[in-house]
């Protein structure tokens, strides 16, 4: 069934339209008094752009504050509806709520007097002072064939992955509301293992790979095991309490590479085609090496790595134990 959408244009005006209204209503003219602003509900448009129009003698008119409210939520709504930007549906309007709240409630508002149709809004939890809330999961599911004690448990706004991802798979969650899903494909990322066990991080990093652009994904904690990872707006997420904590190493198909430890990689020492790119994630930052040669190594690509992450104050050590031997990078701090 096609999902139900309204045009943009529709939506702002009707918007506005709301605006407009509780503005007269709260100012009972057309000046709105400190006092009135005060008395506006916290965390909505108009009393967040409040301030930004007060006059030097102290004055809010209502004409510019409407025209102020009107604007924020042009421009917010503009950019988590980049998709089919003339036309707004409830996934647009889910995403709004993850960037604020406020707005989504009146853009819902606006979408239920045009369609018909209600949106359940579901706010983040409230932040404990001096911290900030990761986003609202519900709704997990993990399927796949021939999977090696693979599990996932959600925990509050955590999402904990356990067991060990040995086969190709999906997984399936709503994030503040939204529907997330990500293929993940089997790989040989062991947790400290030795002889290529497998473990959740390649389904993290489908899940990395499967994420809006309006929505970032942290690894929080690594534990024997398991990870644990939690969803926050674009650009919020805050730094995970033990860095560095978690890592991942990518490189081309067929690359013959084993994780060893939450920060360890070994793969086997051996020349590697012009253009070749290894990258190794340490926690919420990728860093990439490209052979600029027909004559590069992969020893030379991890060093190359090990440079980058120096340059970052990071501790990282590169052992090159011989041509068609093995190498292995660790980063220790």
């Amino acid at each position: 069934m096609p999902s139900i959408r309204a045009k943009t244009v529709d939506i702002l005006a009707q918007v506005r339209t709301q605006l407009n209204a509780d503005a007269q209503t709260a100012a009972g003219n057309a000046l709105l008094s400190k006092t009135e602003q005060n008395g506006l509900v916290d965390g909505d448009v108009l009393k967040e752009v409040a301030p930004d129009v007060r006059t030097q003698d102290g004055s809010v008119h209502v004409g510019p504050l409407v025209d102020a409210a009107s604007a924020r939520i042009q421009t917010l709504l503009g950019g988590v509806n980049t998709t089919t930007p003339d036309y707004v549906s409830k996934t647009e309007v889910k995403k709004l709520a993850g960037v604020d709240f406020g707005a989504a409630t009146r853009v819902a508002k606006a979408f239920e007097l045009i369609t018909g149709k209600a949106i359940d809004l579901v706010p983040a939890k409230p932040a404990k002072p001096g911290s900030q809330s990761a986003l609202p999961l519900a709704n997990l599911a993990i399927g796949a064939n021939g999977m090696m004690g693979l599990g996932g448990a959600l925990n509050g706004n955590a999402l904990e992955l356990k067991g060990m991802g040995g086969a190709p798979g999906s997984i399936d969650l709503d994030v503040n509301g939204e529907h997330l899903h990500a293929d993940f494909a089997a790989g040989k990322q062991s947790l400290g293992g030795v002889g290529g066990a497998f473990d959740a991080r390649n389904v993290v990093e489908g899940l990395r790979d499967a994420l809006p652009g309006d929505l970032d994904m942290r690894v929080a904690l690594v534990k024997p095991g398991s990870f644990v990872v939690d969803f926050w707006p674009k650009g919020q997420a805050p730094a995970v309490d033990n860095a560095p904590q978690y890592g991942v190493f990518v490189g081309p198909p067929g690359t013959n590479v084993m994780m060893t430890g939450p920060l360890a990689v070994k793969l086997t020492s051996v020349p590697v085609p012009q253009g070749t790119t290894f990258s190794f994630r340490v926690d919420d930052k990728l860093y990439s090496a490209t052979a600029q040669t027909s004559s590069a190594t992969a020893a030379a690509l991890c060093f190359d790595l090990k440079s980058q992450m120096e340059a970052d104050g990071r501790t990282v050590v590169v052992k090159d134990y011989g041509l068609n031997n093995f190498l292995s990078l660790r980063v220790t701090g």
